[in-house]
């Protein structure tokens, strides 16, 4: 009589044959359940890199599929990053974000592959509408690795310098503080990234927890945040009326030149960006359809010049405080030799320069990046008080409030200025459909 065998028979009671043939449909069970699990992996990796997924990573599926099933996922993302490498060097860079994805999904702990692809994005690749899929990606480093000081450190550096992002930046710096960062020099990011964000009594109470007999900086910086205090007090009763004119000229399709003049002082930063008009509401769409559809130009600053006050085929000066334009109809010998810049003599000012910035917006070299597929874009130059160097401060304040004038407006709660011209897009490219 045979014995007849299922799930609920004990194995006491099978014959050899039929315990091994148990063990094999065991076995086959727990591959497929392996083979399953690996490719719903491999689908959630390839959902998190589908805006940067090109049609051929250089690695064969088959490659690092089998190193996953035979527990090699560490070997496989080192050749991986050797890949990665290379393409770099090849100027092959939409190769690289696909692997990073997949380097850190293999090995959620390697740092470097975290901060370099996240470098990628926010600056090589040359392209701002990437820089909150840098930050992103910095933060999957950080979820991932919550008590790593360098991963916390980098993603705060990510959001002050390209995401303009002050207060969150103060608070990840101020966490990697906490986590024991090193070297000392990189724990004073904190202070200023408290002083970028207007938290300037939090920016000394910050330097002051950083004081140490080997470490002069914290106290010097403590004294020189409170003089500053005392001598931007009163800035904003006595503001300066602040200009901004811009000449712009089309060079060919997608080319614009750009020129200005304005009182800020010497070695002042302007922002300027090329965009489109309902930007607002194209930048809350999904990465992938701002990549295909959002046009954005960005210059992140132009430093202002000394200049005598010329544009090319035009004459300016400030004569008596009025901004004159001059179409070759003088000779710039006649006018003052010096221009005379409105100025108030009120605590805390400095005598203001002429300035003179000079940039471009070149679209042509690379139309992909840029689609033209709204009707009118708007080119925005801007100055924000938090972003300037100490002289400028030192007239306009930390919140803009030594600021007056029809261009300055209120944004995030402080004073900047802004300049803005909407273009239609025959103007921008008469050829564009």
């Amino acid at each position: 009589m045979s014995i007849k065998s299922d799930a609920n028979t004990p194995v006491s009671s099978l014959t050899s044959t039929q315990r091994s043939d148990r063990r094999r449909r065991i076995t086959a069970a727990l591959i497929c359940l392996i083979v399953a699990t690996t490719f719903r992996t491999l689908t959630h990796i390839d959902e998190e890199g589908k805006p940067y997924r090109p049609i051929d990573t250089g690695i064969q599926g088959g490659q690092w599929l089998a190193g996953m099933l035979l527990g090699f996922r560490v070997a496989v993302a080192d050749m991986m990053w050797i890949r990665v490498d290379q393409y770099f060097h090849d100027g092959r860079y939409d190769k690289i974000m696909p692997l990073c994805y997949i380097i850190t999904a293999m090995d959620p702990g390697w740092i470097d592959v975290y901060t370099t692809g996240s470098w990628h994005l926010g600056y090589n690749f040359g392209d701002r509408r990437l820089v909150p899929a840098a930050i992103a990606f910095d933060q999957r480093g950080v979820n991932n690795n919550p008590l790593n000081y360098d991963m916390r450190y980098e993603l705060g550096w990510m959001e002050l310098s390209r995401g303009y992002q002050f207060k969150e930046a103060a608070r990840d710096f101020g966490i990697a503080n906490q986590l024991g960062l090193k070297p000392v020099g990189k724990t004073h990011a904190w202070p200023h990234g408290l002083e970028a964000s207007g938290d300037v009594d939090g920016a000394i109470a910050a330097w002051k927890t950083l004081e140490s007999p080997t470490d002069p900086i914290p106290l010097k910086q403590v004294n020189m945040l409170l003089l500053r205090q005392i001598s931007r007090k009163n800035l904003g009763e006595h503001p300066i009326d602040v200009h901004m004119d811009i000449k712009v000229t089309r060079k060919g399709p997608r080319s614009l030149e750009i020129e200005g003049v304005t009182n800020l002082p010497k070695y002042s930063k302007v922002f300027y960006e090329f965009r489109d008009a309902d930007w607002a509401k194209r930048s809350k769409e999904s990465l992938a359809k701002q990549m295909s559809d959002y046009t954005l130009y960005s210059q992140t600053d132009t430093t202002l010049e000394p200049s005598m006050g010329i544009f090319r085929g035009e004459q300016v000066d400030f004569y008596k405080g009025i901004l004159h334009v001059h179409e070759d109809d003088k000779k710039y010998e006649q006018f003052p030799s010096e221009p005379v810049i409105p100025g108030q003599d009120g605590p805390g000012h400095m005598v203001l320069q002429d300035g003179y910035f000079k940039g471009t917006v070149d679209m042509a070299k690379i139309p992909s990046q840029y689609p033209l597929h709204c009707d009118s874009y708007e080119l925005r130059f801007f100055v924000d008080p938090r972003m300037e160097p100490i002289n400028t401060q030192d007239i306009i304040g930390w919140n803009g409030e030594g600021m007056a004038g029809p261009l300055i407006q209120k944004v995030k709660g402080y004073n900047m200025l802004v300049w803005t011209h909407v273009f239609k897009k025959s103007e921008i490219d008469p050829k564009a459909k």
